[in-house]
């Protein structure tokens, strides 16, 4: 099953002591299944899921100092650029 497989790398997602309640306390964590997933690490709950066809497996994790970006690698020589407020991809980095 494919949403059984490990959790490859976690982040907590800065934030500021004037942010909304709801944009506080939360864990990203992407998976060797190719899923990444928002958690409220107080509540437990999943607050969004990124399942992107472009990755099958994904390594490693990383947030910007800014906190508007993450990227992710995995078991392709690509980096994957994500909006963080919208979590949508917006960039794709290949090696040439």
């Amino acid at each position: 099953m494919k949403a059984r497989l490990p959790v490859t790398q976690i982040r907590f997602k800065h934030f500021e002591p004037t942010d909304k309640p709801e944009h506080k306390r939360i864990v990203i964590a992407c998976y060797a299944s190719g899923l990444i997933k928002f958690w409220h690490y107080t509540s437990g709950k999943c607050l969004h899921t990124i399942n992107d066809p472009d990755h099958s497996e994904i390594l490693t994790l990383a947030v910007n100092l800014e906190n508007t970006l993450f990227c992710t690698t995995g078991d392709d020589p690509h980096v994957h650029l994500y909006d963080l407020e919208t979590q949508k991809k917006v960039s794709t980095l290949e090696p040439r």
